[in-house]
Order: structure tokens, then sequence, then C-alpha cells
């Protein structure tokens, strides 16, 4: 079976607010490899959990690069900020088995990027923040 190859990349400030212009570039890149509104929705939770926990967590983040390659049968997400070193793969992996009216707030978000992705990856070079995400499609 053969694949197209595509990436996009984009930047963005460390800010909530940059989130709809960034979610509007991922779903018009998603809509132009024609992915599905699951896999779309999917590398949207993802790309705006990653990139929103360093808008809320590193307030000394200057930046955010976030690149979307389709890769074969995968998609291979990269988020790269210049904020203080955090490994969002670590720690325990939440889940929600209570009413999310009175679960507790933090963490969630992370978890579910664990659980939407088939691996999380992270490295920290030159002061410099590497997730590295892989959807299956």
């Amino acid at each position: 079976m053969s694949y197209p190859t595509s990436q996009i990349s984009i930047n963005v400030a460390p800010d909530p607010q940059e989130v709809p212009r960034l979610l509007e570039a991922i779903e018009g890149f998603a809509s132009g490899i024609s992915l599905t509104a699951r896999t779309t929705n999917r590398l949207a939770v993802v790309v705006e959990e990653l990139v929103a926990n360093v808008a809320m967590h590193a307030p000394s983040a200057t930046r955010v690069g976030i690149t979307v390659a389709l890769r074969g049968d995968r998609l291979e997400v990269t988020v790269e900020d210049d904020g203080p070193g955090f490994d969002p793969t670590l720690g325990e992996l939440r889940t929600v088995d209570e009413d999310l009216d009175s679960a507790a707030i933090g963490g969630l978000g992370l978890s579910l990027v664990r659980q939407m992705t088939t691996s999380l990856t992270y490295a920290r070079t030159d002061e410099v923040n590497h997730v590295y995400a892989i959807l299956t499609l």
C-alpha cells in the first residue's frame, strides 16, 4: 500500500489565545491529506493539549514550534518550546472514574495525549524541549 507524505510546521506564541489559529491550521492540514474525522479529532486533541501545557505551565517560554508530518500509516507530531524542562511522559497515567465536575483538576490532558498516541517521547537539547508523538492511522 502506498501512502502520501506531507507535513505542516507552525510557530505560535505560548498563549492560549493562539490555540484557535493553531487548530484551524491543523484541521486544514488534515483535510488536505484526507484524514478521517476521528483521526483529525485525535490529532487536534494531542496538539492542543501539548501546546496548552506549554502555555499554562511555562510562563518563561517565548515560542512553541509544531510540526505534523504524515509518514506512511502514521502521523508524527513534534512540539518544541524554549520553556523550562518538563517531561510529559513521566507521572502517573490518570483516568476519570468519577464525575468530571468533581474530578481533580490537572493532569488529564497529558493522560489523554498518552492514551491517544502509540508513542510519546521527550528530549531536551540546547535548552529546548522536544516532545515527539506518533498517532497511527
